[in-house]
């Protein structure tokens, strides 16, 4: 798979995930789905930012990392 069939893959579950609870709010959805995760720094969670991270990456914690953001 290239690039954008892996985004391709991110937008479909983030879009099933919206149908499924669509009370939950957007910036819930990216961390429920591990699109984005959390650091500790001084105790105070902190959204990281994933600008170099490939695709491929990410799908591959939002399918198979069972461990919390």
């Amino acid at each position: 798979m290239n690039r954008q069939d892996y985004n391709k893959v991110i937008v479909q579950l983030l879009f099933d995930k919206i149908m499924e609870e669509p009370n939950l709010r957007f910036g819930q959805i990216l961390i429920d789905l591990k699109v984005l995760k959390t650091v500790d720094i001084a105790n105070v969670p902190v959204v990281e930012d994933p600008f170099y991270e490939e695709p491929k990456v990410t799908l591959k914690r939002m399918l198979f990392d069972d461990k919390t953001n």
